[in-house]
């Protein structure tokens, strides 16, 4: 099926999603897209951007959920191929993104997420999301990383003083671990890693992104046309019944 002839059909998926009626898992598993097993790990979209940074429309019939490190290469390689994704289905997918952060490899990634954690609370963490991910080989490594985040910061036009503020605030950090133990949960390994509707997808390039939400998008049709067959049989007075006490 095009992608131009599901915009209305998966628009009802997204309201599937939205009103509670489907709640995935976060895939413990090594295996590719619609394989092995997944531990449930409930997630309410209609309230995800009270503590998720969502980019898409809430009622998105497909979520991307995404763990990563701002300082790994990967993850930078990964950014283009989300974003086109995210171009190609404007009305039926969205994206979460959760932090994963490498500390052991990685010297500035926790401050980095904090950064972004920082920047979410002035309303711009994808502006900062792109800014670290664009200029990744400039503070990686880079001893002086928090003085050139402070230029990010004011360069996106924050509030520089409460910027700096709130990164002393240990919230932004314990937001970063919940991100990471999530990830732990869900058998995350490395980055990026990334789930399509709570299944780990085996694959993360376009191709592999494409085959699994189109797939997913033509099980959430199956799941709609069964409803609505369901609706239709019930609603037949040849075929409904119904039993009634009998007066003595």
């Amino acid at each position: 099926m095009k992608n131009s002839t599901k915009k209305s059909l998966y628009l009802w998926g997204g309201s599937f999603l939205a009103l509670g009626l489907l709640v995935w898992g976060l895939a413990r598993m090594s295996g590719g897209y619609n394989s092995g097993t997944f531990n449930a790990v409930p997630l309410d979209l209609t309230s995800a951007a009270e503590f998720e940074h969502v980019k898409g429309p809430m009622d998105a019939g497909v979520t991307i959920v995404e763990y990563s490190d701002f300082q790994c290469p990967y993850c930078k390689q990964a950014v283009p191929v989300v974003e086109q994704i995210l171009a190609e289905y404007p009305d039926t997918v969205n994206l979460i993104y959760r932090h994963y952060p490498l500390r052991q490899a990685h010297a500035q990634t926790q401050l980095a997420a904090e950064v972004s954690e920082a920047a979410g609370r002035q309303g711009k963490f994808w502006e900062m999301h792109d800014v670290l991910f664009a200029n990744q080989e400039k503070w990686s490594g880079n001893l002086g990383a928090r003085s050139i985040f402070e230029a990010y910061a004011e360069a996106l036009e924050l509030d520089v003083a409460l910027f700096k503020t709130d990164l002393q605030d240990r919230a932004l950090a314990e937001k970063v671990q919940h991100d990471y133990e999530s990830g732990n949960d869900a058998g995350v390994r490395g980055t990026p890693t990334f789930f399509i509707n709570g299944v780990k997808l085996k694959v993360p390039s376009y191709a592999g992104f494409v085959e699994a939400i189109n797939t997913e998008l033509d099980r959430l049709e199956e799941v709609r046309e069964s409803t609505i067959n369901a609706g239709e049989s019930g609603s037949n007075p040849e075929t409904v019944g119904t039993d009634a006490p009998t007066a003595e």
